[in-house]
């Protein structure tokens, strides 16, 4: 009879336990990516890039690129169409860019309409001005949002991580 009682009072542990662990990783993730496209936030892309130019100082060789990107007209997307609408162009966006890019590059949202790209693993076997353009490409469509919202993002500039070049379009 006490083998049962000490078996039925694990279970409630167990589950206490998975609950609090995936409480944990929901914290840890809410921690270091945007609430609102699931991309990494400031905090996770400046670990990353810290990791990157380690990597760079270390090995002399960058193969890392950063490349910024700033939705042009987005207050006018939220003043005109209101908020949810702002909000699903950047999801849109955001797949958009992450569309782009390889599986292990970083696209970041650093907050409003900025978002980041960090290359990494190596050079682009097309080249950074190649993605840059495709990018820019992807971005000139227009977003069935609203009824076809029609917004780009042209502002951008690339930096060479572990050196002092850029390059800006």
């Amino acid at each position: 009879m006490l083998e049962m009682f000490a078996v039925a009072g694990i279970e409630p542990i167990k589950r206490l336990e998975f609950e609090l662990r995936a409480a944990r990783d929901e914290a840890q993730k809410l921690a270091t990516h945007d609430f609102l496209t699931g991309l990494p936030n400031r905090l996770l892309l400046h670990d990353r890039a810290i990791e990157a130019i380690a990597r760079a100082k270390r090995t002399g060789v960058s193969g890392s690129h950063l490349l910024t990107i700033d939705v042009d007209n987005f207050k006018l997307v939220n003043d005109s169409y209101g908020h949810p609408a702002g909000d699903q162009l950047l999801i849109d966006i955001a797949g958009r860019i992450k569309s782009c890019v390889r599986d292990y590059d970083t696209v970041a949202r650093i907050g409003g309409d900025e978002f980041v790209v960090l290359t990494t693993g190596g050079p682009l076997q097309e080249g950074i001005e190649a993605l840059a353009a495709r990018m820019l490409e992807s971005a000139r469509q227009p977003a069935q949002i609203g009824g076809g919202i029609d917004t780009q993002y042209q502002r951008w500039r690339c930096w060479f991580l572990g050196t002092d070049r850029h390059w800006m379009h």
